[in-house]
């Protein structure tokens, strides 16, 4: 099954949402579950949002994280895995972070390590 887009009013995050701090103590992780496609409303009710959200965990730990995947990140993970998201399950990623400015306001951004060629 391809990647589908979900309603909104669907639980999107399903663990508490993975941080840059997190990022800052390990960088690669375990995917433990799908990608879902939900369009997101949450941040910006006028201007709606297509984002991937997968589950994952620490290579080393046992806590599951939902890791938002920004676009940028999408097409590189689609690039690694194709669009069959149970082909996603069980594959190791490695993330990294940087400090940007999103909207006026200093935010530290975790992509997918090569998605920023």
């Amino acid at each position: 099954m391809t990647l589908p887009k979900m309603s909104a009013s669907g639980q999107y995050e399903r663990h508490p949402f993975l941080t840059a701090d997190n990022v800052a103590k390990c960088s690669k992780y375990i995917i433990v579950g799908a990608p879902r496609i939900v369009e997101i409303t949450k941040w910006n009710p006028e201007k709606p949002q297509q984002k991937c959200f997968v589950d994952i965990k620490a290579e080393n730990g046992t806590d599951v994280f939902t890791y938002a995947a920004n676009k940028t990140s999408y097409i590189e993970l689609s690039k690694q895995f194709g669009f069959e998201e149970q082909s996603w399950i069980g594959k190791t990623i490695e993330l990294e972070f940087l400090d940007q400015v999103i909207e006026g306001k200093r935010k530290k951004v975790i992509y997918v390590k090569g998605s920023l060629k």
